[in-house]
């Protein structure tokens, strides 16, 4: 064979090649429109998503607390609500703190929920002035919360009762709730975080906890709890819109 002489092609060869280059363009030109679209599916993408999977699954509420948190069914009261309870009977204020990084600013709520001083009251770690020692507590709590941008409702202390045959009210003088209670009240104002009371819908017309309402005289039974639901769902939809 000449190798200076072309080879000589067929006519079917011919239209093949044809075909097989258009084929080629028409594929890059889908290519292209596909890649155009998904571009710009992703510019209009909704940005203020989170970009992270955690995110997503952070829980919107903590409720930070001692046993009268610690015992709150918080999924029968706030059925399909992402909140979450981090109470622990038996601790006092500084307790709280203690574990206030791990427990609740870890968790990245929207809001927290701290009640704590019915213990302090009780003077359970035996401290000489347990007033300033939770004021000092709640404070640091409530700072550190709204450094990281977490919402804070500081709730009141709910009364107590001698009802039950014990004698609740000797180791929790009402006039020491009622000071704690103002404090945290006046104190809500001047950090800017939401104040939840639970004092008046708990107590009855001696200031002490409504028998309907515990069986011990400290800690809320399933229709002390519905009552404080109210409050405290409230507070938190005061405390989201950014209001007091």
């Amino acid at each position: 064979m000449n190798l200076a002489t072309p080879v000589r092609r067929s006519r079917p060869t011919i239209r093949l090649a044809a075909l097989l280059s258009a084929g080629c363009v028409i594929a890059s030109l889908l290519f292209g429109a596909s890649m155009q679209a998904q571009t710009e599916g992703f510019s209009n993408a909704d940005t203020t998503m989170p970009s992270c999977q955690p995110c997503l699954e952070s829980p919107k509420v903590v409720f930070m607390g001692d046993s009268i948190t610690d015992y709150w069914p918080l999924d029968e009261s706030f059925p399909g609500k992402k909140y979450v309870n981090r109470g622990i009977a038996g601790q006092i204020t500084p307790q709280m703190l203690e574990r206030y990084e791990s427990d609740v600013l870890a968790l990245r709520p929207d809001v927290v929920v701290i009640l704590g001083g019915t213990n302090d009251i009780a003077r359970k770690s035996g401290p000489p002035n347990p007033l300033r020692m939770t004021q000092d507590a709640i404070r640091a709590m409530t700072e550190q919360a709204q450094q990281r941008g977490i919402r804070v409702v500081l709730c009141s202390i709910p009364p107590v009762s001698d009802y039950s045959g014990t004698n609740r009210t000797n180791e929790r003088p009402a006039s020491a709730i009622q000071e704690l209670n103002d404090w945290l009240r006046a104190y809500a104002r001047e950090a800017h975080a939401t104040f939840a009371d639970y004092f008046p819908v708990m107590a009855d017309e001696y200031g002490m906890l409504r028998s309907d309402y515990a069986d011990d005289g400290v800690h809320p039974d399933r229709k002390g709890y519905a009552a404080m639901a109210l409050v405290i769902q409230a507070a938190i939809e005061r405390a989201l819109q950014g209001a007091s």
